[in-house]
């Protein structure tokens, strides 16, 4: 979602186990997830702007791992909230990102960028002998703009007392510290 001023973010997320990272300099080698946006929609090259979202140390972080980072983008607000419902390592994640943080393009009605949320699959572990891959839900890599699906941007965000956002919507306001 958005409206003049700030990109909206959520996701419900359903996991048996839930394994954060350590280190917050390091929030893929846990759960965690990245949003991969080509603001310019070229598809092609690397995504210019690479969000992260985390729940280490008990704390909700947003770290930017774009390729010009802004150092106020992990002020933006977060919650991250276990819900059991969602799996024993279920979460609800929800962000507001000013887009002055995150782009230079002039977001409207219409507007289309290259998007699609990522993950880590594997560890870093070195024990584990496995490979760290990034990948989206289709198991491509994400890190290639030519590989993001289209966000389009319709009508702005609309909040009136009936809502028309999700029931789920608005743990950021509960519970913003």
């Amino acid at each position: 979602m958005y409206d003049d001023k700030n990109f909206y973010f959520a996701a419900a997320v359903r996991d048996d186990i839930f394994s954060p990272a350590n280190n917050p300099g390091e929030p893929w080698v846990g759960d965690t997830i990245f949003l991969y946006i080509d603001w310019e929609n070229i598809g092609a090259g690397v995504p210019v702007s690479k969000p992260n979202f985390a729940r280490i140390n008990n704390k909700a972080l947003v770290t930017d791992f774009s390729a010009q980072k802004n150092p106020d983008l992990p002020n933006s607000d977060i919650v991250i909230l276990p819900t059991p419902e969602l799996g024993k390592g279920g979460m609800i994640y929800e962000v507001t990102m000013p887009f002055a943080w995150l782009t230079k393009e002039k977001i409207k009605t219409g507007s289309k960028v290259g998007f699609t949320p990522g993950y880590a699959e594997g560890t870093a572990n070195p024990e584990k002998k496995a490979e760290l891959v990034f990948m989206d839900w289709f198991g491509l890599n994400p890190d290639e703009s030519a590989n993001l699906g289209t966000l389009k941007f319709e009508g702005p965000l609309e909040v009136t007392s009936t809502g028309k956002l999700t029931t789920r919507w608005g743990l950021l306001k509960k519970f913003k510290l």
